[in-house]
Order: structure tokens, then C-alpha cells, then sequence
């Protein structure tokens, strides 16, 4: 999870699907994301690849890749929330990842994510 645009922002990938859940850094709950907008450009080596991202769920967005998104490829995300703030994080290959719950909210520790 990268602060980025004044939220936090937690990329999963699945196969060739990215998702992007949207929190609030404040207290980790989960911000709508009507009105926002953002892509995420894939590196694999040489090959490169623009997803657009589009709303998904309350709190979500998602785009689908048209190649398949290797493990280790480098995820730069820009986004755009709907009051106007705009940001940039890249996410590297993730190392590890250790989630602890708290009533409810998900602090996530990730190592490697950022540069």
C-alpha cells in the first residue's frame, strides 16, 4: 500500500486483471472512488503496456491487461482522485507482505514495493 495522492493505494494483480482498493491513510477505511480516474503502465523488461482504470465496487478501480503481467514487472500507477488531487507511486516487485487486522481495518507492511 503507497501513499499517493493524499490516499493510500493497494494494487493486487490477478492474473491479468490490477485492481486498485482505495483507503483513507487516516484511519485505513475505505474511500469511494466515484469520480476517480487513473492508468497503470506495466514494465516487463522491453515490453510495456498502459491499463486504464475504470470504477469497480465502492471503493475500487480495475483495468485488465491484454498481455499477461509477469510477477516481477515493475507497476507505475497515476491516479486521480475526484477533489482534484493527483499522484504517482511505482510498485516493484513485492517481497513480502505481512497483514495485521484491527477491528476491522487491515494495516498491510509491505517490503520492496517502492523505490
Amino acid at each position: 500500500m503507497e501513499d499517493v495522492a493524499d490516499i493510500d493505494a493497494e494494487l493486487v494483480r490477478s492474473g491479468n486483471k490490477v485492481t486498485i482498493n482505495v483507503f483513507d491513510p487516516k484511519n485505513a477505511k475505505p474511500v469511494a472512488t466515484k469520480g476517480y480516474s487513473g492508468a497503470v503502465l506495466i514494465e516487463n523488461g522491453t515490453a510495456k503496456e498502459t491499463i486504464t482504470f475504470v470504477a469497480s465496487g465502492d471503493n475500487s478501480l480495475q483495468g485488465e491487461a491484454k498481455t499477461a503481467i509477469a510477477p516481477g514487472a515493475t507497476k507505475t500507477l497515476t491516479i486521480k482522485t475526484a477533489e482534484g488531487e493527483a499522484g504517482q507511486a511505482k510498485y516493484k516487485k513485492l517481497q513480502s507482505v505481512r497483514r495485521r487486522w484491527f477491528g476491522g481495518a487491515c494495516d498491510t507492511e509491505a517490503k520492496g514495493m517502492l523505490e
